[in-house]
């Protein structure tokens, strides 16, 4: 009966109220759905700028990873430059260390040369000086038996000298003799002994012959 009892004016107020709140409710849908699709939109938005921020991030680590190699690789480059340079200046320093220790090397063998020269000549000059020596030896041995020889020579040409005369002087003594036992032969008597010429020649030729032996020992 209450209900019966609503006024028409009431019924619009709710009506009214109604459409109201249903307009505004749409309103609200139409709200939300355009921000839905503006969240949307800025989702895609952001998600987008995300993106291209990633990308250039990527794209600039990319850059500068490629930098950084570039940056290493000169250093690494300038760091084998300076090693070559290095090595050079080792290599320099050995060649000239060789080239010193040659130099030395070298001037070893010539000392070693010339004090071997030396020694040598030094052995050398002592043994010219030992042979001066002996043949200063030896020469004065010679002149010294020269000396004798030709003392003795003279020695034996007075004694040859000497035992000619004797043998001269007994060759006359002999033939003395035999003119002398000749004499006496021719003088004696027919009946002397026939023996006595043969004997007297023999101590003649043993007179001789002695002579003659005391020449030879003599000499």
């Amino acid at each position: 009966m209450s209900r019966r009892a609503v006024t028409p004016s009431l019924e619009a107020s709710q009506q009214s109220h109604i459409d109201d709140l249903v307009q505004r409710n749409r309103t609200h849908e139409q709200t939300i759905r355009k921000l839905k699709d503006e969240l949307a939109l800025e989702k895609n938005r952001a998600k987008t700028v995300v993106q291209d921020i990633q990308t250039k991030l990527h794209a600039e680590k990319r850059e500068w990873r490629e930098a950084c190699d570039t940056l290493q690789s000169c250093h690494r480059i300038h760091q084998l430059r300076l090693h070559v340079e290095l090595e050079k200046q080792r290599s320099g320093q050995l060649a000239e260390q060789d080239l010193l220790r040659k130099e030395k090397v070298a001037a070893l063998q010539r000392e070693f040369a010339i004090t071997k020269f030396q020694i040598q000549e030094s052995l050398l000059e002592r043994q010219i000086l030992e042979l001066e020596d002996k043949v200063a030896e030896l020469e004065q041995l010679r002149d010294e038996e020269r000396r004798a020889s030709r003392a003795r020579i003279l020695e034996l040409a007075a004694h040859v000298e000497m035992q000619e005369k004797r043998l001269k002087a007994s060759e006359e003594t002999r033939a003395n003799l035999e003119l002398t036992g000749r004499a006496k032969w021719a003088a004696q008597d027919e009946c002397r002994n026939p023996n006595f010429l043969r004997v007297f020649h023999r101590q003649t030729r043993a007179y001789d012959l002695t002579a003659r032996r005391g020449t030879l020992q003599t000499c």
